[in-house]
């Protein structure tokens, strides 16, 4: 009897060993694929300005400096990271034009333009290319509210009407 509980028994643990042989393997088995999740943040620039037209009432006389009222413009920015908002404008069409200056101020056939931020102030000159800050660092979302001075040239040459494209820019905040 001792000789076939013995037998028993052996048999139960080689079967035992066989199966732990043949599992050792399987666990230890490397993966053959892996996965990686990849999150973009995409830097996105969107900006409007309202309202997009502007007209001084009136006629503008030589050598006056006519203004919007305070915070006229709103720049509102839908942008997904902070910008810097510069300002630039074209020279004045229609008749004989006038030359936008590059410092405002005005000359003969010559005007200069002002925008401001601050109530009551008029600190960035507009120019042509490349444009001016106007507004740096300005949060993803928010808005900046903006006001214009013309600074009428001293001398002109007809009573045509004249145009100026003001153009506002973003670029992401360094």
């Amino acid at each position: 009897m001792k000789s076939f509980v013995s037998s028993k028994v052996l048999s139960i643990l080689l079967v035992i060993m066989i199966a732990m042989v043949a599992l050792v393997p399987m666990m230890t088995r490397a993966a053959t694929t892996s996965q990686v999740v990849v999150t973009v943040h995409p830097l996105f620039i969107s900006i409007s300005n309202s309202p997009s037209i502007y007209e001084f009432s009136g006629f503008v006389g030589e050598n006056t400096t006519p203004t919007t009222t305070a915070n006229y413009f709103t720049i509102a920015n839908y942008s997904s990271v902070a910008i810097d908002i510069s300002i630039a404008a074209t020279n004045f069409t229609g008749g004989i034009g006038w030359t936008l200056a590059s410092n405002a101020t005005p000359g003969s056939m010559i005007a200069g333009m002002y925008a401001g931020i601050v109530s009551g102030t008029f600190d960035t000159v507009i120019k042509t290319s490349p444009g001016n800050a106007l507004k740096t660092n300005l949060a993803a979302s928010e808005n900046q509210t903006w006001h214009l001075q013309l600074m009428a040239p001293i001398v002109y040459a007809d009573g045509v009407t004249k145009e100026s494209t003001i153009t506002v820019s973003a670029a992401a905040t360094t």
